[in-house]
Formats: C-alpha cells, sequence, structure tokens
C-alpha cells in the first residue's frame, strides 16, 4: 500500500510541477508582450498578446484566476487595434470580453 501513495504524490508532484512550468512560460509571454506594447511595438505586443490569449481560451478557469493579467492583456490588445485604427476588431474585441471573462462583464 505504501508504494501507491509514494507513486501518487510522484504524479502529483509531476503535475504541479509541469502546471508550474506552464504558468511561467504564460507569464514570460505576457512580460514580453507587456514590453513590446511599452516600447510602441504594436506587431510584436499584438503577436505575443495572441500567444497568452491561446492559453487563456485554452484552459478558460486561468482567465478567473489570473483575472488582472487577462483583463490587461485584453485592454492593451483593444488599445492597439484601436490606434491602428482597426475600430471594428477592437469593438468585437471588447464585445467578446464579457462572454470570455464574465468577472470582466
Amino acid at each position: 500500500m505504501p508504494s501507491y501513495a509514494k507513486t501518487l504524490g510522484y504524479i502529483l508532484l509531476l503535475i504541479i510541477s509541469m502546471t508550474l512550468i506552464g504558468y511561467g512560460w504564460m507569464m514570460r509571454q505576457f512580460e514580453r508582450a507587456q514590453n513590446a506594447y511599452r516600447q510602441g511595438d504594436s506587431e510584436q505586443a499584438l503577436e505575443l498578446y495572441g500567444k497568452v490569449e491561446n492559453r487563456f481560451q485554452q484552459l478558460p478557469w486561468m482567465s478567473a484566476v489570473f483575472k488582472e493579467e487577462y483583463e490587461r492583456m485584453n485592454l492593451n490588445e483593444v488599445a492597439i487595434l484601436y490606434n491602428q485604427r482597426k475600430y471594428q476588431e477592437a469593438l468585437a474585441k471588447l464585445e467578446a470580453l464579457p462572454a470570455d471573462a464574465p468577472s470582466m462583464a
């Protein structure tokens, strides 16, 4: 019986480790997007925000856990689209936000 508990512990440790590695990768992409946005590189920022957004879409519960990052990412994307005069895309993004993350409604 103790070997099962030990094996289960290792499996749990592996799952937690993989989750933390994924979180670290996502936050690194988010920080790179933030830096590009601050430096005025809109295209790079949109590309990197897109990668982070894909992760949020794959794991919807993450938008509730990382609410602040999710909100900042989406609002920065809207600002970039607006500054690029892509008004329809910016409006569509804003309208989709409450459906994607009810906490933003």
